[in-house]
């Protein structure tokens, strides 16, 4: 769940919210896991450090995180 000052979001109230977002703004459609990955990957990519990465995630083991940076670069160098 998310919190931010004591304020619970729920992942119902993220996934009625997040379309309106994207819709109010004139964005295509995405997903918060796509951002969390991206942000990883960019994380990687700006500063050369997967373990910063890493903590960004939360994950316990470099190889989840890896698989996760790795996935997002192919599909970016892919789409080019």
């Amino acid at each position: 769940h998310l919190k931010k000052k004591g304020l619970h979001v729920s992942q119902q109230d993220t996934n009625d919210l997040l379309p309106a977002f994207q819709k109010r703004y004139n964005l295509p459609a995405f997903t918060l896991e796509q951002i969390r990955n991206q942000k990883a990957a960019d994380v990687y990519l700006r500063r050369d450090d997967p373990y910063e990465a890493q903590a960004l995630l939360g994950h316990a083991d470099l190889a989840t995180t890896s698989g996760y940076i790795r996935h997002r670069i192919i599909t970016v160098l892919n789409a080019a």
